[in-house]
């Protein structure tokens, strides 16, 4: 199994999935300033997903997304 690593945050993947990080800049070679690229992607013989991990409640979130997050 594969897992994933965010901060605190760890995602298993079920076996056969592939994954990897991808928000390095180094490695998704993504130059437009305007694009962000995701935390992870994760492939599966049926589908791609792509990941991005968020915390509203860190104590570094903007106030607007906190209080957007713990309306949900």
């Amino acid at each position: 199994m594969t897992t994933l690593v965010e901060g605190s945050l760890r995602i298993t993947l079920p076996r056969g999935a592939r994954a990897r990080k991808f928000d390095d800049p180094s490695t998704h070679g993504l130059t437009h300033r305007h694009l962000k690229a995701v935390d992870f992607v994760i492939e599966q013989n049926d589908r791609t997903l792509f990941l991005e991990v968020k915390d509203p409640e860190h104590p570094k979130a903007p106030p607007d997304r906190m209080a957007s997050a713990s309306r949900r």
